[in-house]
């Protein structure tokens, strides 16, 4: 039970997660994850930047950290204050949430399940240690039916049953079965608006993700550190340059709203020379 493993209150600065697995591991493939991710206060004529600022949270990362740290480290979370914190060349400064929306939350869940599933106890020590894995959205205003995954899986893969690494995402259509026919001037449950929008989106006839009921492919290499690389959206007040930050790997864009975040993403999937595979099933 997730209770047995979590307090009754909880500070929302620092992360709070729990992990389930049946008690003998084999007699279940089911696991479970309840992931809360830290939302510090912040004064709300802050600026919310997507770098460390004066008003931001942030944390810091040693240069040899390793993802085993990853948690305890964004539990020493702090708010720069007056921007002139922290000088030391030794440690880089992590923003805690370049994101405050459901993007962030997105990213936080993928950069966690990839962080436990490299934990030595989750590792099975042959080639699937390394294979790609899939990521299923589902929103509050939606539940999956029974059948979804067996609908879903295969289109993962080739016609010889192996895993095809053409297909970047698929996407089941929206469907509300609280809003009758009258009332649905888009269309909406015959999934007729979503192909419209996805025709605008990408002029080529290609589906665009809207976030829930969508599947992702996710493909990370072995020993990847969960901070990464990124050019800062704003340019340096001396050099005039965009520089380069740390930040926490971030598979959805984190630019824009989650329907927008994951329709941007898709674009990049498909630009890339992925495949998209629009489910035609509610």
């Amino acid at each position: 039970d997730l209770r047995q493993h979590r307090v009754d209150t909880h500070d929302v600065q620092t992360d709070d997660v729990a992990d389930w697995a049946p008690k003998q591991p084999q007699s279940l493939a089911l696991r479970l994850h309840y992931l809360a991710r830290a939302r510090p206060v912040e004064d709300e004529r802050t600026l919310k930047t997507q770098h460390v600022a004066p008003g931001t949270w942030y944390y810091k990362v040693p240069q040899n950290a390793e993802n085993r740290d990853w948690l305890r480290l964004r539990a020493n979370a702090v708010e720069m204050v007056y921007g002139i914190e922290d000088s030391d060349l030794d440690v880089n400064l992590v923003p805690l949430q370049t994101s405050r929306g459901t993007v962030g939350g997105l990213n936080f869940a993928e950069n966690y399940l990839f962080v436990h599933a490299e934990r030595p106890e989750n590792l099975r020590g042959d080639e699937t240690d390394n294979l790609p894995y899939l990521l299923s959205m589902c929103d509050p205003h939606h539940q999956f039916q029974t059948d979804f995954f067996h609908t879903t899986v295969p289109h993962f893969f080739t016609d010889y049953q192996e895993l095809s690494s053409n297909v970047g995402f698929t996407q089941c259509p929206k469907y509300f079965p609280h809003v009758d026919d009258k009332s649905d001037y888009l269309d909406n449950n015959d999934a007729q608006f979503f192909r419209l929008n996805c025709m605008i989106r990408n002029c080529c006839g290609g589906v665009g993700s809207c976030g829930t009921n969508g599947t992702w492919l996710i493909k990370r290499q072995p020993g990847e550190l969960v901070w990464e690389l990124a050019k800062r959206r704003v340019r340096d007040r001396f050099t005039k340059r965009k520089s380069m930050e740390y930040v926490e790997h971030r598979f959805f864009d984190e630019n824009c709203t989650l329907e927008a975040s994951c329709a941007s993403s898709s674009m990049k999937k498909i630009y890339r020379g992925s495949r998209s595979q629009f489910i035609n099933r509610r």
